[in-house]
């Protein structure tokens, strides 16, 4: 299948989060039921000193891909089910924990920073801290689609990592227009004392496959399973 990176214009990323509706909108209840039970696996990792940054850098990457396929099954009409969640588990898991490997020792080190950027009474933040957390939050997204390119492409880690880079930078405008009216709606829920974002974190979820879609493929994808 063809790798062609397209150069989107900025306002498809509104294009994006109505595709991503469009999708969640069908089946609500097991989009929410996946992302509520991704996001207590989270915590709980989150609780295991050090083993619990391991954990997660191998689990993200390969829940991530679950979500992926599971829009992709919506997209062609098919029924998702809770269980899609796992698909990355069953069909892509050799690729999938290959990256997370490779991020492995990002996280390690940006749990540490992350740690640090906590200030203290009577001591400040070290500017150094700052920067190196903007470093890391930089990486993350020019690495966004590297697990969609795996699981949908089949490409090496390698050539996925530097087409992803390749993606977001030639679409960069789109990608921090999506990532702003994404942080605009999430502020907005405060209005409804947060209930919004039980609709807003699948949606977002979603819009990780709209826009890899929109920005790396015009072919027919094949049917998940």
């Amino acid at each position: 299948m063809s790798t062609t990176i397209h150069k989107v214009p900025a306002t498809h990323a509104w294009q994006w989060f109505k595709e991503a509706y469009g999708l969640f909108k069908q089946q609500k209840l097991v989009w929410i039921g996946m992302c509520v039970f991704y996001i207590l696996i989270y915590i709980a990792s989150l609780q295991i000193p050090v083993v619990g940054s391991i954990l997660l850098a191998a689990i993200a990457p390969v829940f991530t891909a679950g979500l992926l396929l599971a829009a992709r099954k919506r997209s062609d009409n098919q029924t998702v089910k809770f269980t899609d969640l796992f698909l990355g588990w069953r069909n892509h898991l050799r690729p999938l924990l290959s990256f997370a490997a490779l991020m492995l020792p990002l996280i390690l080190v940006e749990n540490f920073v992350g740690e640090n950027l906590v200030p203290t009474p009577g001591h400040s933040v070290p500017p150094i801290y700052w920067y190196a957390f903007a470093a890391f939050m930089l990486i993350h997204s020019v690495l966004m689609y590297a697990p969609a390119l795996l699981v949908f492409k089949g490409v090496p880690l390698i050539q996925a990592v530097a087409l992803s880079s390749r993606g977001v930078l030639k679409n960069w405008a789109a990608i921090v227009l999506s990532a702003l009216l994404q942080i605009a709606l999430a502020m907005l829920s405060v209005i409804t004392l947060g209930l919004a974002l039980i609709v807003l974190v699948p949606v977002m979820c979603l819009i990780g496959y709209t826009s890899w879609r929109d920005i790396y493929t015009d072919d027919t994808l094949p049917s998940i399973a």
